[in-house]
């Protein structure tokens, strides 16, 4: 099937919901996590554990549409806790645990699908003060991109 034909499919059969893996993005050029030169090969996953609560008002246009966007803004807490190993797993005795404030902004899409079941799909941009680590950490502030999707249940 063409992307022609395939434009044309989902303009016909309105509302339209597509469920796509991990493989999909893959191929899109963005880099996998676990392949050898996929992220954790660059960054160690036991460097730290982060934790933004980030309350905020939310504005949507069209909530009551099959397809509604919405946008997001909030300030709030940000936690960093490093890892009480080294990345070669011996003991960290400097590990050390940060708090920060942060502030975060987004925007996403809300779908219905059948009855009370919808999707929803969203990416939020989140910025706190710097960690404070027993090894150096670049600048002096962190910057976060959040992307996230998953099912809705209305009731």
């Amino acid at each position: 099937m063409s992307a022609l034909e395939l434009a044309e499919l989902i303009r016909r059969r309105q509302p339209c919901v597509v469920l796509t893996g991990a493989g999909v993005s893959t191929e899109s050029g963005i880099p996998d996590f676990r392949s050898r030169a996929g992220l954790w090969a660059r960054f160690d996953p036991l460097e730290y554990a982060s934790l933004y609560l980030t309350p905020g008002v939310r504005v949507t246009i069209r909530p009551r549409s099959a397809v509604s966007v919405f946008g997001a803004v909030g300030a709030g807490y940000a936690r960093y806790t490093e890892s009480q190993l080294r990345a070669d797993r011996s003991p960290n005795p400097a590990q050390q645990d940060t708090n920060a404030g942060a502030i975060g902004f987004g925007g996403g899409v809300d779908v219905r699908g059948i009855g009370w079941l919808g999707f929803r799909g969203e990416v939020r941009d989140v910025y706190t003060g710097a960690r404070r680590f027993s090894i150096a950490t670049p600048g002096r502030r962190v910057h976060n991109v959040v992307a996230s999707g998953g099912l809705v249940v209305r009731f």
